[in-house]
């Protein structure tokens, strides 16, 4: 309320003698210059990353300066404070805006520039990254911080800067793995020799390299939360006892910063799973030692079929146990796509986490369209490779959730059709809600198609295979 702030304003001069002055974006003071009488000097707020239509960094030197002026010509009597102005080095892209470090040193060096120019007086947000902000306003709400949550700086003033300075580690560590995975799994497997290995080492890094720089964007985002956790429980235990009932609600209100920590250990042991089941079912298929499928014939069906007979056989069958986990990765990209598009203003987009199961495994499908099994069908065989039932493409003589002939075409797949509807239909709504210009949910779009192309394959193999005879008058039954 305008009147009400402007008595603030008057009541808190009449009792100081310092100036005093209002801060808020620049809009704020073009919508209501009545404030401008009351105050001292101007305080606007110009953070292009924030704008209603967002400035990417390419563009954000004529934007501040478009802003400083037209605040400098409606109230030329006044002095003008840039009270906040920076950019976030983590996140998700807003339009062109993309958070990272190496965009945070241009706009320091664009802003600088432009400050000398021009005289502007000026604060630069944060000194410190804010971990605590992420549950108001997620990762990109804590990562203004010139220095980060431990008073390490980000950057040093004329030295290069990189946008991941530990991707040397980050490498270092995947190959080391890699190079772990591929002696274990060959040492297991003579057949696995010659160019076979070489395609199997090169699959190993691949994997392992998406999963570790994939847990290393979580770790780095969710790293500072453990103390914040902690910090929660040690409050909510001071409080048992005297007053049990805050304690509970200190964990209840705060939750958010244990959750995140829990849900960056449940989202490395996904992916470690995935992976390592990948990575063997590829090893046998490469080998030729007895592939997964011919193992477990009498698991029968499409998704239904896998997740009601093959959940307590499939830890021990590279293909239905990758079955179960691609399952849960589809439903986790399902739910990513829907918070994105009804709540996404402070979400990331979840990029490295999706990499496995998104690209790699598709990657896999398709090469063994170029070498099929001896086995494999001769029909439909693109379907086939890509369908969920032949998870690791085209090995073997059969899929291991294969459907039978039923009498409906519709009824076998029913699940694989919603979640096609849920996973394309969030992408295209995501596209349109961003825009053009944000490429990080384009390729979120991208990797939510691409979970879905094996339910795709799957329906389309409901519509090209045999029908079975129409069933008596008296059965009930789906087949």
């Amino acid at each position: 309320k305008i009147d009400e702030l402007i008595t603030f304003i008057r009541r808190v001069k009449s009792s100081i003698k310092q100036p005093v002055s209002y801060a808020d974006v620049w809009e704020k003071w073009i919508e209501t210059p009545e404030l401008a009488d009351e105050v001292d000097f101007i305080t606007i707020h110009i953070l292009p990353y924030w704008e209603n239509e967002p400035i990417g960094i390419d563009r954000i030197r004529k934007h501040i300066l478009d802003v400083y002026n037209l605040v400098k010509a409606r109230f030329p009597n006044k002095p003008i404070l840039i009270g906040e102005t920076g950019w976030p080095t983590d996140g998700r892209m807003r339009a062109d805006a993309r958070p990272g470090l190496v965009e945070r040193v241009r706009f320091e060096a664009i802003f600088r520039q432009l400050a000398q120019e021009n005289g502007f007086d000026y604060n630069v947000i944060e000194a410190f990254d804010q971990p605590w902000k992420s549950l108001l306003e997620g990762t990109i709400g804590e990562s203004w911080g010139v220095f980060d949550a431990d008073r390490v700086p980000k950057f040093k003033a004329g030295e290069p800067v990189s946008a991941d300075p530990a991707w040397p580690i980050k490498f270092l560590i995947s190959s080391v793995l890699a190079g772990m995975a591929a002696v274990f799994f060959a040492a297991r497997r003579p057949g696995l020799t010659g160019g076979r290995m070489v395609l199997f080492v090169l699959f190993a890094q691949a994997i392992v390299g998406a999963f570790v720089f994939g847990l290393f964007i979580d770790l780095q985002r969710s790293g500072p939360m453990f103390g914040l956790a902690w910090d929660v429980l040690r409050g909510a235990a001071a409080q048992l006892f005297s007053a049990p009932g805050d304690g509970f609600d200190l964990i209840w209100r705060y939750s958010f910063y244990g959750l995140r920590v829990l849900g960056t250990v449940l989202w490395g042991l996904l992916g470690a799973s995935f992976g390592l089941y990948l990575l063997r079912g590829i090893a046998d298929s490469l080998a030729g030692t007895a592939p997964v499928p011919e193992r477990v014939r009498r698991v029968r069906g499409s998704v239904v079929r896998a997740a009601t007979h093959g959940l307590i056989r499939s830890f021990g069958r590279p293909v239905l146990m990758l079955q179960m986990l691609f399952l849960i990765f589809s439903l986790l990209a399902l739910w990513h796509c829907w918070t994105l598009v009804l709540d996404g203003r402070y979400r990331d987009f979840p990029i490295g986490n999706f990499w496995l199961p998104a690209v790699l495994l598709l990657v896999w499908k398709l090469i063994t369209l170029f070498k099929p099994s001896s086995h494999a069908p001769t029909t439909h065989r693109f379907s086939e490779a890509l369908s969920f039932g032949r998870l690791f493409g085209l090995v073997g003589s059969e899929p291991s959730a294969a459907m039978p002939p039923g009498y409906s075409r519709i009824g076998p797949v029913w699940p694989e059709i919603l979640l096609v509807l849920g996973l394309i239909g969030g992408a295209v709504l995501i596209v349109v809600q961003e825009g053009g210009l944000n490429h990080q949910a384009q390729l979120w779009a991208a990797l939510a198609v691409a979970m879905a192309v094996p339910y795709l394959a799957t329906m389309r193999l409901s519509l090209a295979l045999p029908l079975a005879e129409r069933p008596p008058e008296s059965f009930t039954g789906k087949w």
